[in-house]
């Protein structure tokens, strides 16, 4: 068994022993790699809720009978929690896109300023960044060359739903296996070529043969006529309809 997570008994039940612990992997290298600040001009007010929650449920005491504000979430208590209060040695600056502009938590020159401001504070590199990248979004791929040759991000991160803030207005959800829309991004950025058809030999190998191989599984001609197969032969027969509507995946056919 790992013992990543063990706490004894004592550490749970007494602080003392727990921050005799806490001291004693202080110096541990910790490296964070998707953490947040909100924009000073932010209008997104979520975050302090959730704060006020934590403290009332009691997991961070620090935050209980604390009243929260929007200041917390941004970037002087951001310094302070990740860099001062925590182990944290190295951080990542992230973020999220939005249709709205106002609404994104940063924009990808906010998280470079960031990053360029914290290392220059430290004198070493304690900050790296993101640049958010957007599918199907006006002007997008000039913003990847953009953020690429300007502000020279750590690395690159999308979110697939488009807008993450305000789901109820993203216009520009994506597959990361649309060759037509992401595949240029993934060819310029990383010389990646499209993976080609769902049954053809690259994807064939992604969706089972590895695994088959790995494993050395060789009964597979025996899942054609078994009880399972025979189980879904009825189920089908009898009009069952396989969805992801139940979780939000799938949008619903409009008629």
């Amino acid at each position: 068994m790992a013992t990543l997570y063990d706490v004894s008994t004592a550490q749970a039940q007494t602080p003392e022993v727990a921050k005799e612990r806490a001291d004693g992997l202080s110096r541990q290298f910790i490296m964070d790699c998707h953490t947040h600040f909100l924009r000073d001009d932010t209008r997104i007010m979520g975050f302090v809720r959730q704060r006020e929650a934590v403290g009332k449920a009691g997991w961070n005491p620090a935050l209980r009978g604390k009243e929260q504000t929007i200041e917390d979430l941004k970037f002087a208590n951001y310094y302070k929690e990740v860099y001062l209060d925590s182990d944290t040695k190295v951080a990542l600056i992230s973020g999220a896109p939005s249709e709205i502009p106002q609404d994104w938590f940063l924009t990808n020159e906010m998280k470079a300023e960031a990053r360029t401001r914290v290392n220059k504070d430290a004198g070493s590199r304690r900050m790296l960044s993101h640049a958010i990248f957007t599918p199907g979004y006006p002007g997008w791929m000039e913003q990847v060359d953009h953020a690429t040759r300007e502000l020279k991000p750590d690395s690159f991160k999308g979110y697939t739903i488009g807008d993450n803030t305000n789901k109820n207005v993203s216009k520009h959800p994506w597959r990361m296996d649309d060759d037509k829309l992401v595949y240029p991004f993934y060819e310029k950025q990383h010389g990646f070529k499209p993976l080609g058809a769902a049954d053809g030999p690259v994807k064939s190998l992604i969706f089972g043969e590895n695994n088959a191989r790995l494993y050395k599984y060789e009964r597979r001609a025996a899942l054609a006529t078994d009880r399972m197969a025979a189980l879904r032969a009825e189920y089908e027969a009898a009009g069952g309809e396989r969805s992801n509507l139940r979780y939000g995946y799938v949008a619903p056919a409009r008629g």
